[in-house]
């Protein structure tokens, strides 16, 4: 599983160091699920494209203004940890700073 993300309006994606803005970026997240149940976090390992991180998978790509780890909260009454609650929660975080995202590279 994977996020693909696109820029727009005020969230952009510029690469740093450098005034070049793309379109939109590839990452993939590994997670970290306390023990508590409830407070979790994902650290996003950004590429160009997802031919990028299949040819260059050490090469990552640095974003102006994007942090590279999101925390998040689960509620254990209702949501469950998981894959996909991660992906859904990072998902829901990085909308709500603008940017438009679709979850890809779900298995099966």
């Amino acid at each position: 599983m994977a996020l693909e993300i696109t820029a727009a309006g005020d969230a952009k994606l510029r690469i740093s160091g450098t005034a070049t803005e793309l379109a939109s970026i590839y990452s993939r997240l590994t997670f970290s699920f306390n023990y508590d149940g409830s407070n979790s976090g994902a650290t996003l390992y950004n590429y160009s494209s997802k031919t990028e991180y299949e040819a260059l998978p050490n090469d990552l790509l640095s974003v102006n203004g994007f942090s590279s780890y999101i925390s998040f909260l689960i509620d254990t009454a209702t949501e469950e940890q998981s894959l996909e609650t991660g992906h859904a929660k990072v998902k829901a975080d990085l909308e709500a700073q603008g940017y438009t995202v679709v979850i890809v590279d779900l298995p099966g």
